[in-house]
């Protein structure tokens, strides 16, 4: 799941947006590409499929950016994106930004999740454990750390023979697949040696990080 799109009205619908096509069961019902997923609102959870007990949750850096012009509420899923450059107004920016680290503070399907922020958000530490700050000058520890995990990830998911999202909700193993983001506020992001390639490797490895 790349995003997911949630039409809140008299008639209303609920849209998975794809990043590859897929078959779903019904009740889903599709675009002719397979790509687009939908159901009514109004459908009972229950309908959608068999509940399968306590399993960790598997998109746990899906997070709310706003709403369309036209009313939908718009969710996108950090983890399946890999690399996402916020530009424009730099408060906005930055604004956005410390909203999507709060989000991942407190949404239920967020508990696991570990954030790395550099050189913004320092407030943000007061929502939970999950939140880490560190100065600008600690950039590069950060990244270092960040690109060691992302490689044992890499390493561990073809042992599971399961992307990390379905890993999670199958209990693959005993130990968790936990989601992590790092935030960095930088406009030159060459001065950060290991940052190209934790760039290449989520981007390369999309699903296995």
């Amino acid at each position: 799941i790349a995003a997911v799109e949630v039409r809140q009205s008299r008639h209303g619908r609920l849209t998975v947006h794809l990043s590859e096509p897929a078959d779903l069961p019904p009740p889903w019902q599709s675009t002719p590409d397979r790509l687009h997923w939908y159901v009514p609102t109004t459908m009972d959870v229950d309908d959608l499929g068999p509940l399968t007990g306590e399993v960790d949750p598997p998109y746990p850096l899906l997070v709310t950016l706003g709403h369309a012009d036209t009313g939908e509420l718009w969710l996108l899923n950090c983890e399946e994106i890999g690399v996402l450059r916020l530009t424009g107004d730099l408060v906005m920016g930055r604004n956005l930004a410390r909203h999507v680290v709060a989000q991942l503070a407190v949404n239920p399907w967020s508990a696991c999740v570990k954030v790395d922020c550099i050189g913004l958000g320092r407030e943000l530490t007061a929502l939970g454990d999950g939140i880490r700050y560190r100065e600008a000058g600690e950039a590069d520890t950060a990244i270092t750390e960040m690109l060691a995990e992302a490689i044992a990830t890499v390493d561990r998911a073809p042992d599971s023979g399961m992307d990390v999202a379905t890993a999670r909700t199958g209990q693959a193993d005993i130990d968790l697949w936990p989601g992590r983001l790092l935030l960095l506020d930088t406009t030159d992001s060459s001065t950060h040696p290991s940052l190209r390639e934790l760039r290449r490797l989520v981007t390369d490895q999309t699903g296995h990080t």
